[in-house]
């Protein structure tokens, strides 16, 4: 799994890991095609059902939710609606990826992108991200969710009737961001504009480079093959608010 060594960093500080694959990558048996199409909701779904089960395994634990990425947007998502059911929410280089939070030509590109990757999917069946060079595979409706943020900045899913946005604004956890300085895929003020949203949370942010993790490169993805900075702040974090239990991390 792509997270082994972030999670057994974790499982050396004392905390049970569960590792969560979304459906259509990874160990997942679901692949994204004209047949099979799901979107931020189904995500959110997959998410909320590992839960239940880690609650039968571990009655008794807090949870955590660490989320990477389009990881971290979910688990935002999967926060504000179900906040009951975790202690604490930790983002990793998860922005929000509304276009006017991206500076000079980025900002065109993610409005390009937002402009054009859903028609592309809708025409092909399913995202080509090996092709197109950003991401993977992925489904239609995961492509009308991210199209969606990327032009308005808001949560407006596919399949889904909840009101995100406001649940978001509502939403009252304990929140660790961590962002790194100069991420093409997740920019200091699209990290912002998610964090935003968590106006009644208990926010703590920090962004962090190279030079004060000795991690060269230090970008969007190689932290992971050297992820022992990060558990540390993330650990310690947590010791500060007294949490100690599971931990959910998803890619």
């Amino acid at each position: 799994m792509y997270y082994k060594k972030f999670a057994n960093a974790f499982q050396r500080e004392g905390f049970n890991v569960v590792l969560m694959d979304w459906r259509g990558s990874g160990s997942s048996t679901i692949r994204a095609s004209r047949k099979t199409d799901f979107g931020y909701e189904q995500l959110i779904n997959d998410v909320h059902d590992l839960i239940l089960q880690i609650k039968v395994e571990f009655p008794i634990h807090k949870i955590i939710i660490v989320g990477h990425s389009l990881g971290g947007q979910v688990g935002a998502l999967f926060a504000s609606r179900y906040s009951h059911m975790i202690a604490a929410l930790v983002l990793i280089t998860a922005c929000n990826v509304y276009f006017k939070g991206w500076p000079g030509m980025a900002k065109l590109k993610v409005l390009i992108a937002g402009v054009t990757f859903y028609p592309l999917s809708l025409l092909l069946g399913y995202f080509p991200g090996g092709s197109v060079g950003f991401g993977g595979r992925e489904a239609v409706s995961v492509m009308k969710d991210w199209c969606s943020n990327a032009l308005t900045g808001n949560y407006k899913l596919s399949a889904s009737g909840f009101n995100y946005d406001e649940a978001l604004l509502q939403l009252k956890l304990p929140v660790l961001a961590l962002s790194i300085k100069n991420d093409r895929l997740a920019s200091e003020n699209a990290v912002i504009n998610l964090l935003i949203k968590l106006k009644n949370c208990t926010v703590s942010h920090t962004q962090l480079s190279a030079t004060n993790t000795s991690i060269s490169p230090l970008n969007h993805f190689s932290w992971t093959k050297n992820p022992v900075v990060f558990v540390h702040i993330i650990t310690s974090w947590l010791s500060n608010l007294s949490i100690h239990g599971k931990s959910v991390d998803q890619s």
